[in-house]
């Protein structure tokens, strides 16, 4: 669903961003189309700076850092997670030419 919001997190954002506080608030979204998706269809300020990509960035390299401890156990593992995500959103993204 790329560029399009999910139900979750519609209801992610309505859950925690309050009616009166859409206008002052903004959001750090790394997808130019989800972002455009949210303010046009929810209202949402929406912003895709370099400084929002450097944070995601941020997030990505350190993440496991800080929940490798927590959640890693026998039938878990982040890192096959985390592959496993990677592949389904690469397959998800990639348009197959029938004629290669």
């Amino acid at each position: 669903m790329e560029g399009k919001p999910t139900p979750f997190l519609v209801e992610f954002l309505e859950t925690y961003i309050p009616e009166g506080k859409k206008s002052k608030i903004k959001i750090g979204v790394q997808d130019t189309k989800l972002a455009k998706a949210l303010s046009t269809e929810l209202g949402y300020q929406c912003t895709n700076s370099d400084v929002v990509l450097e944070l995601f960035r941020g997030v990505k390299t350190h993440i496991d850092s800080y929940i490798k401890g927590k959640i890693e156990s026998q039938t878990f593992s982040l890192t096959q997670a985390c592959i496993g995500m990677g592949h389904s959103i690469s397959r998800n993204l990639i348009e197959f030419d029938v004629n290669r």
